[in-house]
């Protein structure tokens, strides 16, 4: 559903904005301000746009659609300097405040990041995402950034990881669920044998079917993980 939502809004914008002018230089940002970029040519990928460009966007944080192309094409570039810009979105000190409410706190962007960097198998996005973990209010976030964790492969994740699922063990909610599953789903990804108490007792608990299977699933990569 998310990634249907997506490509539906990129399909709107992408009709909605009239055409850029062609420029005659040979590369036509060169006589352009970062502001100036449409989104139609953030939604076309085009390469030739300065990474200096969408640091300047990043930094302005006003612009929630472009935040969320800049995103994806950083995703694809898999370079250093693109994992440094994925970083800052997740940050925590990143959000602006105005009149103490937040006005670039957008769950949607960070989780974007946040698999963006799992993905790119970010060593240097570890410290972050623990934090993430550890002091986010937000359990869709928080369970990302535990799968980016997984996916990015580093064992200091596993006791981070192990605190707060006990945390929300001990406290189970149902709207828990999706951090629940995506604490269990990271411990699998990351196959420490301390974990297996853990998940023998969410596999044999009170928790919906697919929360057990998942954490069956994961003991299984566990116990073949080398």
């Amino acid at each position: 559903m998310r990634k249907s939502f997506f490509i539906f809004l990129l399909c709107m914008m992408f009709l909605s904005i009239p055409i850029f002018a062609q420029t005659t230089t040979d590369n036509p940002y060169q006589a352009q301000q970062p502001e100036q970029i449409t989104l139609e040519e953030l939604f076309l990928g085009l390469q030739n746009i300065p990474i200096e460009y969408f640091e300047e966007m990043i930094l302005a944080a006003n612009n929630h659609d472009a935040l969320m192309m800049i995103v994806t094409i950083l995703g694809q570039n898999n370079d250093e300097e693109s994992i440094k810009l994925l970083l800052r979105l997740i940050d925590p000190n990143y959000v602006q405040m105005v009149n103490g409410v937040p006005i670039n706190d957008w769950w949607d962007v960070k989780v974007e990041a946040i698999i963006a960097l799992g993905n790119m198998k970010a060593t240097e996005a570890v410290p972050t995402l623990i934090k993430i973990l550890q002091t986010s209010n937000d359990p869709i976030v928080k369970a990302y950034a535990a799968m980016s964790l997984g996916k990015i492969g580093d064992k200091s994740a596993v006791d981070p990881i192990l605190i707060e699922l006990s945390i929300v063990m001990s406290s189970y909610k149902s709207e828990n669920l999706p951090l629940l599953y995506g604490l269990v789903v990271a411990l699998g990804d990351l196959g420490d044998p301390k974990a297996i108490p853990v998940l023998l007792q969410i596999s044999q608990g009170p928790y919906p079917a697919f929360i057990r299977q998942v954490a069956v699933a994961s003991l299984k990569k566990v116990s073949t993980s080398k």
